[in-house]
């Protein structure tokens, strides 16, 4: 069954529902600060689509900095 929110992610563009499924490590990670640091990797459409929703993100606990950096160290391929 599809989530609404996947089928929201669906009508900005189908691939998106791929990515999300076999390559979440050419999305986006976030630096510790909370801004949102795009895989250089993702073309010039992909890149624009994403950029409307580049909002920081606030109340970033040490736990979730040390989650980060593992995601970035493991899992971000930039």
């Amino acid at each position: 069954m599809l989530s609404k929110s996947d089928y929201m992610m669906f009508l900005r563009h189908p691939a998106w529902l791929w990515i999300k499924k076999h390559a979440r490590h050419l999305l986006v990670t976030f630096k510790d600060d909370g801004t949102p640091w795009f895989s250089s990797k993702l073309s010039a459409p992909a890149m624009s689509s994403l950029s409307g929703h580049s909002k920081r993100i606030s109340g970033l606990t040490a736990g979730h900095k040390e989650n980060l950096i593992w995601h970035r160290d493991q899992v971000f391929n930039p």
